[in-house]
């Protein structure tokens, strides 16, 4: 009776253990194709983000519909870009905080009357290091040739672009800051979960800066580049799947 009950466990094992390393086997088979899927996102996203340059290029300065599609008020010759919702704003201050929550999306102004609109936020926010703290859950952020502004039931924050010293959008600290001439320290925004919603928040800042510097141009060069990289990878991850299925 022992030997049988052995036995039996020791199938039980042996198929355990067959069936674990298969699934391991077969989850490493298919990384190439994992790859390829987030590459192809991403490559996807790219044109977007470039499509919208385009959408900004077209703007033109004697439109005069740009105050009917933003609660900003707007300043002489200023033209809004992009309104981000339900960002929280963060700066260096103490205790530490974190943050998660959702926002509502974002709208990208087409034309006169038209915002093209970008679908809801479903990320969470990335925890943030000690050293930074929300100090405005949610708010809108308002990006214009002119400036960024920040407007919420709790702060409202200016931030000119001819005063901008540096800003900086940080990938694994989950944040871009901003620094301007008039402030001492810096402050900006945290990031989502999502790389397509984070994506898009560095971007509409980049543009909205790039625009006020006439650079459109290089931000463009810089994307298309990225997109002709991201292309190579991604017919190279498909000759490697399809060498695999040989």
């Amino acid at each position: 009776m022992a030997d049988a009950a052995f036995v039996s466990a020791w199938l039980i094992i042996s198929i355990v253990v067959g069936i674990v390393t298969y699934l391991f086997l077969q989850w490493r088979g298919d990384a190439p194709k994992r790859e390829l899927a987030i590459c192809e996102k991403r490559y996807k996203t790219t044109l977007q983000l470039i499509s919208h340059i385009d959408k900004i290029e077209s703007y033109t300065t004697d439109d005069e519909g740009f105050q009917e599609e933003t609660t900003l008020k707007l300043k002489k010759n200023e033209r809004i870009l992009v309104d981000l919702h339900g960002l929280p704003m963060i700066e260096p201050r103490r205790p530490p905080a974190q943050y998660r929550g959702g926002s509502s999306g974002a709208s990208f102004r087409i034309a006169k009357g038209v915002y093209w609109r970008v679908g809801s936020y479903r990320g969470e926010r990335i925890q943030l290091p000690d050293e930074f703290q929300v100090i405005s859950e949610h708010g809108t952020l308002h990006l214009t040739n002119l400036r960024a502004v920040y407007v919420s039931p709790m702060k409202n924050r200016e931030w000119q672009w001819g005063k901008l010293l540096s800003y900086n959008h940080d990938l694994e600290q989950g944040m871009s800051i901003i620094h301007v001439s008039n402030r001492q320290k810096g402050s900006g925004f945290s990031h989502s979960t999502i790389e397509e919603e984070t994506a898009f928040i560095c971007f509409s800042i980049d543009a909205a800066i790039a625009y006020h510097n006439k650079e459109l141009h290089i931000l463009r060069n810089k994307m298309e580049r990225e997109s002709k990289n991201q292309l190579k990878k991604i017919s190279s991850l498909k000759s490697e799947i399809d060498r695999k299925n040989l």
